[in-house]
């Protein structure tokens, strides 16, 4: 549809906009599934501003990992719907209703990147994957 229209297009990452979700947290983990007992994760915490920032990319890390790395943030995500009960009996976790990204907060972003000038044209956009295939792993 962009290419017809010949529109720009944004870039968002999923994680980036779950955590966003996540409005009242100074620090926020994010956790996918990524199948294979890994999972997608990324660390955000809030500047003096409220604004967002990233700590750790996203990235794939082994489940057992990240639920060992738990500390005092905020986790939210998809992950947690089989991950929840699984967690250190104190760490907070977002209401579920906030696990997955909401069309309001993607156009949130979105509207702020056009603003910024931080679009593409639609043969421009690169994917990332964030892990090899079965076939390009050693």
């Amino acid at each position: 549809l962009a290419f017809a229209w010949q529109t720009p297009i944004v870039a968002l990452d999923t994680l980036t906009v779950i955590a966003q979700q996540a409005d009242a947290a100074d620090r926020v983990r994010v956790a996918m599934d990524a199948r294979r007992d890994e999972l997608f994760a990324a660390s955000f915490r809030r500047d003096h501003a409220g604004q967002l920032l990233v700590v750790e990319p996203t990235h794939v890390v082994h489940r057992d990992a990240w639920l060992a790395a738990a500390d005092s943030s905020l986790v939210t995500g998809p992950a947690l719907e089989r991950l929840s009960g699984k967690l250190p009996v104190d760490t907070p976790q977002a209401d579920c209703s906030d696990w997955y990204p909401s069309a309001a907060t993607v156009a949130q972003l979105a509207a702020g990147c056009l603003e910024q000038g931080l679009s593409v044209g639609p043969t421009e956009l690169a994917v990332h994957y964030h892990r090899k295939t079965y076939a390009e792993r050693d």
